[in-house]
């Protein structure tokens, strides 16, 4: 029982690692660092002109730029995301990026914390 949960997790491992190897070698290892670069046509500022009743935002908004509003409670920026992200229909972020956790998550092996990566 040990022996198959080492080698069940030494080949998660090593998944993890060669599925964020492939995602850095394609640019696709940081959130707002390579999927919604400034100026692209998936930038904030031209995403937040789809969405009905949200307030402009500068040019060259970023991440931390959002949290002024969506830091917490009914704005939360988490679900946000996560229902932009994971939604039905045609979606770039599962058809070019797989919708992979990794895309916008970090995990800190020594403490499982879970945390984001972005450009800052």
């Amino acid at each position: 029982m040990k022996r198959t949960l080492l080698t069940l997790t030494v080949a998660a491992l090593i998944l993890t690692s060669m599925s964020l190897f492939v995602m850095a070698a394609e640019g696709k290892g940081c959130g707002a660092a390579n999927c919604h670069v400034v100026g692209s046509k998936y930038d904030l500022t031209a995403e937040v002109k789809n969405i009905k009743g949200h307030p402009p935002v500068k040019p060259g908004a970023l991440y931390e730029d959002c949290l002024k509003c969506h830091k917490s409670g009914k704005l939360a920026f988490g679900p946000i995301l996560h229902k932009a992200h994971y939604h039905e229909g045609e979606n770039h972020f599962i058809e070019k990026y797989e919708g992979r956790c990794q895309n916008c998550h970090t995990v800190d092996p020594n403490t499982g914390k879970i945390g984001l990566e972005y450009a800052k």
